[in-house]
Parts: C-alpha cells; sequence; structure tokens
C-alpha cells in the first residue's frame, strides 16, 4: 500500500530561522520539505532576538499542501547598564551648550521623559 504524501513550505521574514517539526529540528528557512505523509503536524519557527511562532498544519487529501510564513517580531534589546555620565561631559541640545551634567559618587542615572515644543512665533 502507498502511504499518500503531502509538501510543508516554510518560509519566515526574516529568513534564517530555525524549524522544529513535531519537536524535531528540520533545517532554516526558507524550506521545503517534499514527502510529508498525511497527518497533523505542529511547525514552530524561531530566530534569535525574533520571537518564536508555532502553528499547526494539516496534510491531507483536501490539502496536500501546507504553507507557514510567519513574520517574527524583533525582541526588545536587554537595557545595557547605565553608567553616570564622565567627568567633562557636556549636555546639548543641537550645537547649543546647555550645561555639564553632575558627575562622582552624588550622580544618578535616572531616566526622564523630554518635551520639546515650538510654539508659532518662533518659527
Amino acid at each position: 500500500e502507498v502511504t499518500p504524501v503531502g509538501h510543508l513550505f516554510v518560509r519566515s521574514m526574516p529568513p534564517g530561522a530555525e524549524v522544529v517539526v513535531n519537536g524535531v529540528s528540520r533545517g532554516t528557512t526558507p524550506m521545503a520539505l517534499p514527502e510529508m505523509p498525511y497527518g497533523s503536524y505542529e511547525v514552530e519557527v524561531s530566530l534569535d532576538g525574533y520571537g518564536s511562532q508555532r502553528t499547526r498544519i494539516v496534510i491531507d487529501g483536501d490539502d496536500s499542501i501546507g504553507r507557514f510564513n510567519p513574520e517574527l517580531v524583533a525582541e526588545p534589546a536587554e537595557p545595557s547598564a547605565a553608567r553616570p555620565p564622565s567627568a567633562g561631559a557636556e549636555v546639548g541640545v543641537g550645537s547649543i551648550f546647555v550645561g555639564a551634567p553632575p558627575t562622582g559618587p552624588a550622580a544618578r542615572v535616572v531616566q526622564a521623559r523630554l518635551t520639546l515644543s515650538l510654539d508659532d512665533a518662533a518659527r
């Protein structure tokens, strides 16, 4: 008896992601897996620095070609360790010198939001 087969095509954006089918690494995108026996497959696509995506694909007589084309989303970068400014650092807006940041043991690194607006008269 001949076992019916189909095909599985996996691409990703960006390319080069690892493809795992039913828990087994099968290579990287883009890829084609020919002669996949009819059945249900759990497909996961992952790439360092990006979130992974997973789906279930059924290859059968109704649809013998399975496709998975995820767009992977970049994960936020890990914040780097902040350091107080070095002596001699300057604070400026554009090319205008505004002042010097505090330095030494009392200096703290803080995160702040700066909002600038330009009134109509200055345009």
